[in-house]
């Protein structure tokens, strides 16, 4: 009889959740069946992983660089609408000159692994066993924690970061600043907004901007930084504009990106488009079950990868 009501409860559950997988946690978790009864782990179907990569980059920021699905974990590729003037003619009969082509911001991407550990209790899915949305909500919940871990080391991971604090998280891959600061073809300025403030070390960092990439480019910088800006050109925070300085009018026609994982006193300035940002389709998750603790461990197993296609397009500002 325990059996039968076994079953038609796995049945209700499966029913609710439109997954056998995820129904069989949540008898787990009400402790109808045992650990070898769960069959949530395993690589991510291509439909799958395509959606899980799609909700990633809908990231209001990661929808402004360029972002790649990766077949294998490395990848070659260019970006589009950045570089040389191309227009040309030529006669009936013959070729373009080589300097045509589609791209010529070139750049290759090495996919690197990271993982993400996630524990979540028995009780939640005890107290949503009959949520019908409980799936969204794990995955929102699953791409909420990646988007942001990933958002920041695009910026901020470093492979030589000397060891303490966050150096475990750091050295995973290089980010796009440890890019900019290694590259001998980025230019860098040396700034100092706390005694010139940010109408001057804005433009100094966009002093050494040649006219051709300044067209499409952006500073990029903390939130607390923009707001100092903001303030200093007498700019509400609400969006009314005051401005009664030429040189920070002239600077507003830069938009500025802001991030608060991007670190303080710091600013980049490309177009958007010149940051690459490439996830391999090979996406695997894991799930055990730990009675001790009361919860389900998730992990989550990605390769990732950051790169500047055009680094001579990019202007660093970093204090001395």
């Amino acid at each position: 009889m325990k059996h039968l009501n076994t079953h038609d409860e796995m049945q209700r559950l499966v029913n609710i959740h439109k997954s056998e997988g995820l129904a069989t946690l949540v008898a787990c978790a009400k402790g109808l069946v045992g650990p070898s009864d769960i069959r949530f782990g395993g690589t991510l179907i291509p439909e799958t992983a395509n959606a899980f990569i799609t909700d990633i980059f809908a990231d209001p920021f990661l929808q402004r660089v360029t972002t790649r699905r990766m077949a294998r974990t490395t990848a070659e590729g260019g970006v589009l609408g950045r570089g040389k003037r191309r227009l040309q003619t030529w006669a009936e009969g013959s070729e373009p000159a080589s300097t045509a082509g589609v791209t010529n911001a070139n750049y290759k991407l090495t996919a690197k692994p990271v993982k993400l550990p996630v524990d979540i209790g028995y009780s939640f899915f005890v107290d949503n066993q009959d949520n019908p949305n409980l799936r969204t909500e794990l995955e929102a919940a699953f791409v909420s924690e990646i988007q942001e871990d990933l958002t920041d080391l695009a910026f901020n991971g470093d492979e030589g970061a000397a060891a303490g604090g966050d150096h475990d998280f750091l050295v995973l891959n290089d980010g796009w600043l440890a890019l900019a600061a290694d590259s001998l073809l980025v230019q860098k300025v040396t700034i100092d907004p706390t005694n010139d403030g940010w109408i001057d070390t804005l433009d100094k960092v966009l002093e050494p901007m040649s006219a051709r990439h300044r067209r499409n480019a952006q500073f990029i910088c903390n939130t607390v930084d923009r707001d100092k800006y903001a303030i200093e050109i007498g700019q509400h925070v609400t969006g009314v504009s005051a401005i009664a300085n030429e040189r920070a009018s002239a600077l507003v026609t830069y938009p500025i990106l802001d991030q608060s994982v991007f670190p303080e006193q710091t600013v980049l300035m490309t177009d958007p488009r010149n940051l690459v940002y490439g996830i391999a389709m090979d996406i695997r998750r894991s799930v055990e079950d730990k009675p001790r603790l009361s919860c389900f461990q998730f992990t989550w197993q990605m390769w990732v990868d950051f790169e500047i296609a055009q680094k001579n397009a990019v202007v660093l500002g970093r204090v001395a």
